[in-house]
């Protein structure tokens, strides 16, 4: 498995899920022929060393267009949870930093 993003990859996460700071929520299917799942799982590990992982949902035979029609209700009670959490957690110093010195 790659630890960096290969030419031509037009969203380089793996390059970038390193300066992240806030809680991140991986989503991916295990049939997704776009991006392979181990993508989602090294990205689920990175946050997880780095404190910032709030969860990994790895959809068993969803694939990468329409994963939350194969994922059902499931999808959405993750999601919700999710929101609910940061909705609830307040925001870490380092996150507002980050936020205050970002460029769009």
């Amino acid at each position: 498995h790659l630890r960096f993003t290969l030419p031509g990859d037009l969203f380089a996460n793996i390059d970038k899920i390193g300066d992240v700071c806030c809680p991140v929520f991986i989503v991916h299917g295990t049939r997704d022929e776009i991006v392979p799942v181990w993508h989602g799982q090294c990205l689920h590990e990175i946050c997880q060393k780095k404190g910032t992982a709030y969860g990994a949902y790895i959809v068993p035979e969803a694939d990468h267009n329409n994963l939350e029609v194969q994922a059902g209700d499931e999808f959405y009670d993750r999601l919700q949870r999710f929101l609910r959490h940061l909705d609830e957690t307040p925001v870490s110093d380092k996150l507002r930093r980050q936020a205050e010195n970002s460029r769009l």
